[in-house]
């Protein structure tokens, strides 16, 4: 059966739709098809109430690259930025409070309220990751070397991999090495004392991971908050108009425009393969469609473990596939607000709604692991959130996000043994206070 098509896409999240975009730009015809109504995948805006537009997973733009927005003219297609007023509004039991910025006199006068020596090496350490993310950044548009294949093409970019590095020092090396590898408590223990301002930083390198302070490889994370830009500014988020379901229209607007089909409510069943090609699909209500190319933008074991059959595929991968391990340690709750919040210790006139913050019961301990820097405290607690009885009744349209960058242990904890929630017994079981993780709470109002 002759193809239909010069490209099939399974699943039309940003991902997909970028692709077919480019595809379409490059005189190809191809089809995407998405299972849901509705397209954008993990960056989606919808509707949970009147009046409301929810992003209801990511929520937050920066780390998507600025060549891929210039070269499909995401402006042009609507794509509207905010950039976020401030990085992180930290209150603490006492009444003072940290409120981090991208003005660096701003957060240097504030990081000083608890440490004057913090406050002198925050420069040098903004500095310092600005520098490695420089290095990082080029490398994330390659595509990557197959190291130990010995194919022209292979050889080509695996040398241009190492041209790209060709700049490094000894001493930088070594950095790059550190970040790569290190936890971001270590890295910041490095260079802070305060347990207020190591707090405030450490969210940055557990949020989005399926771990701690101390897993290695979470100093990587904390980076990409310096590796994004906004609008040429590096280290820059912002918000998008309409939620970022808008990144995801705005991207399949260019798709269309360039000749890209995209079909909603589309749902495949199975990869086609045939001699050890794929060579289309079969859609779920009996549809065959064929292709020459076919790209998942589907979860690796989706498509995989449930779309391709398994004796179509080397055993070893097969093996390697299924015990691929993917998990997420993030909760996000989406709640509607009737007016602005309020943060303890500033004035409502004096802060943007625009405004990213990290409101907790016991902030300065409770940074995914109770914090690393108070090793004594096992006393389970929730993070605090917007309950109904404290949200306004009146009508408006606000939202507030509250995001658990490590719920899984306490919520099962939670079920197991509602009696350790009380907020004043500690474990029976000193063992299991170091599983018991609190749901560390990121409050985003808009």
């Amino acid at each position: 059966m002759p193809a239909e098509y010069d490209a099939i896409i399974v699943g039309g999240g940003h991902n997909g739709l970028a692709t077919a975009a480019y595809l379409g730009r490059a005189g190809l015809k191809t089809l995407v098809l998405e299972r849901r109504q509705v397209l954008g995948g993990a960056a989606v805006s919808e509707h949970p109430w009147p009046g409301y537009t929810v992003s209801t997973l990511s929520y937050v733009l920066s780390l998507m690259p600025p060549e891929v927005i210039r070269e499909l003219e995401l402006h042009r297609h609507g794509l509207t930025l905010y950039p976020l007023a401030a990085d992180y509004y930290v209150p603490f039991p006492d009444g003072s409070h940290l409120l981090l910025t991208k003005d660096a006199a701003q957060a240097r006068g504030e990081i000083a309220k608890f440490s004057k020596k913090d406050a002198d090496a925050w420069p040098a350490f903004s500095a310092y990751l600005a520098k490695i993310a420089q290095l990082v950044r080029p490398l994330l548009l390659m595509t990557p070397p197959a190291v130990g294949a010995k194919s022209p093409q292979d050889l080509l970019e695996l040398a241009r991999f190492a041209w790209k590095l060709k700049g490094m020092d000894v001493k930088t090396t070594g950095d790059f090495v550190k970040v790569m590898t290190l936890s971001v408590a270590e890295l910041l223990e490095e260079w802070f004392e305060s347990p207020q301002v190591k707090a405030a930083r450490c969210v940055s390198g557990a949020i989005g991971t399926y771990g701690g302070p101390y897993t290695p490889g979470t100093a990587y994370v904390l980076l990409h908050h310096y590796i994004g830009e906004i609008d040429g500014q590096m280290a820059e988020w912002a918000f998008v108009r309409g939620g970022t379901g808008a990144v995801s229209q705005a991207i399949a607007d260019d798709a269309t425009e360039h000749g890209a089909e995209i079909r909603t409510g589309a749902r495949v069943g199975r990869i086609l393969i045939e001699n050890n090609r794929a060579v289309g699909v079969s859609l779920t209500d009996g549809t065959e469609l064929r292709a020459r190319a076919v790209i998942s933008n589907a979860h690796p074991k989706i498509t995989f473990c449930e779309l391709v059959e398994s004796n179509q595929l080397p055993p070893d991968f097969v093996r390697a596939i299924d015990r691929y391990k993917t998990r997420s340690g993030t909760v996000k709750v989406n709640l509607a607000l009737g007016e602005l919040p309020r943060f303890d210790g500033l004035d409502p006139e004096d802060y943007p709604h625009k405004v990213k913050a990290r409101i907790g019961d016991h902030p300065p301990r409770r940074v995914h692991e109770l914090s690393p820097w108070n090793k004594t405290d096992t006393r389970p607690r929730l993070d605090q959130a917007m309950t109904p009885e404290r949200m306004s009744r009146s009508a408006g349209n606000l939202t507030l996000t509250p995001i658990s960058v490590r719920p899984p242990a306490a919520m099962a904890l939670r079920s197991q043994h509602p009696s350790r929630w009380n907020g004043r017994r500690p474990p029976a079981n000193p063992a299991a206070a170091s599983r018991e993780r609190p749901i560390s709470t990121t409050l985003l109002g808009r």
